[in-house]
């Protein structure tokens, strides 16, 4: 018998896909023959299998297509509510505490003397840093900007994922008191600062508030040719399986046109495959779902994606299993490594951020092969996951 809580995670999950199924699945008949009724009930099925995907998904992944897809294929995808649970079924959820910190995490890897971003100030209430400036207030914050030597540097939240709220300074102009960012856009540094202020309290917990303010990371020449001066960075998808860390998946992201990140999902940006032993490129990919297609050249600099060798491709691949080593309590690791002009650099490490791109760029679900086998070895699909109740003494 289904508990009351159940019972309404099931009823919003239904709510959702007919809610989904209303908006994307007259074009995905029209594109796929499958008719609505068919495509609820196959979102239904999904949604309760072990991928436990959301309707959006199905539609994102084109799931409605039987040409492409058989039923076993359709299930081997795995859905983002799984991000979470991973954390607890790999039993990570102490070790994702550092992880997600950009402030720890940056401290641990610059201690071990692996390449990391400089970190240059820190906007937080009450956290303390070394070697660092510390703003607590809008004021402080305003101060720094106004600094001409600081530039040029990236702003992003200590606490956060998808490249969300990342901002990149190219200089501060005392003529007209406005911060200029590298796509050109100016922002009035009062406003600039009120929106960083509150970007820095977006989270709930006050330890997981607050900016930081790093040196900015030069592109190598070897992709500049392809995206021009902005930054590339290459998604590692990374299991742990006795002591060594093992590629589940490789892929490059590509910023276009104004944005300022990598992130894909920045309107426009591309995603392409990389292959693991030569570092060679797939074809670009922007979109989702019925919109997803390939893209031969990058639209700003003409430049041929399919085919492209990255420079450094192996001294980065040994950097992100160098790293992954440093969190042990983490099985399976998304890095995102920079390729600059002094090297590969570490960015950040994501514990549950692995899913989405991987199987996008494969048009295919993550659950197969060697990364099935690892998945079981912790009792996946059928374990439970059971969150730590917190106990006060």
């Amino acid at each position: 018998m289904l508990s009351l809580w159940k019972t309404r995670l099931l009823l919003r999950d239904i709510r959702t896909i007919f809610a989904e199924a209303a908006k994307q699945g007259r074009r995905a008949r029209n594109a796929s023959g499958k008719s609505v009724s068919a495509q609820v009930v196959e979102m239904f099925r999904l949604n309760r299998s072990y991928g436990q995907l959301e309707p959006d998904e199905y539609y994102q992944y084109c799931l409605f297509d039987d040409r492409r897809f058989t039923w076993e294929d359709k299930r081997r995808f795995l859905g983002r509510r799984l991000e979470d649970d991973f954390v607890y079924i790999l039993g990570a959820e102490l070790w994702s505490a550092i992880a997600n910190d950009k402030i720890l995490t940056g401290a641990l890897l610059e201690k071990m003397g692996l390449p990391v971003p400089r970190t240059l100030a820190l906007f937080h209430p009450f956290r303390v840093a070394a070697g660092m400036r510390v703003c607590r207030s809008e004021l402080d914050l305003w101060n720094m900007l106004k600094q001409a030597h600081l530039y040029p540097v990236v702003c992003k939240p200590i606490w956060g994922m998808w490249g969300r709220n990342v901002f990149v300074l190219d200089r501060y102009d005392i003529d007209t008191d406005e911060v200029v960012l590298v796509n050109g856009q100016r922002r009035g540094a009062r406003d600039f600062v009120r929106e960083l202020t509150r970007i820095a309290a977006g989270r709930r917990e006050v330890a997981q508030q607050g900016l930081i303010v790093q040196e900015r990371v030069h592109a190598h020449a070897g992709t500049r040719v392809l995206a021009g001066e902005r930054l590339c960075s290459i998604r590692l998808v990374l299991m742990l399986r006795r002591g060594t860390p093992m590629v589940v998946a490789s892929l490059l992201k590509v910023p276009v046109g104004a944005n300022m990140a990598d992130n894909y999902g920045e309107r426009g940006n591309l995603i392409a495959d990389i292959d693991p032993v030569s570092g060679r490129l797939g074809p670009g990919l922007t979109g989702f779902g019925l919109d997803l297609h390939a893209v031969e050249t990058h639209p700003d600099t003409g430049a041929r994606i399919e085919g492209t060798v990255l420079p450094d491709w192996q001294d980065a691949l040994d950097l992100a299993s160098r790293a992954a080593l440093l969190f042990p309590g983490i099985p399976m690791q998304a890095w995102d490594v920079a390729l600059s002009d002094r090297g590969p650099v570490l960015l950040e490490v994501n514990v549950n951020g692995g899913m989405r791109l991987p199987q996008f760029v494969k048009n295919a679900g993550l659950h197969r092969g060697a990364f099935a086998e690892f998945l079981s070895e912790f009792g996946f699909p059928g374990a439970r996951v059971t969150k730590p109740s917190v106990s006060r003494q």
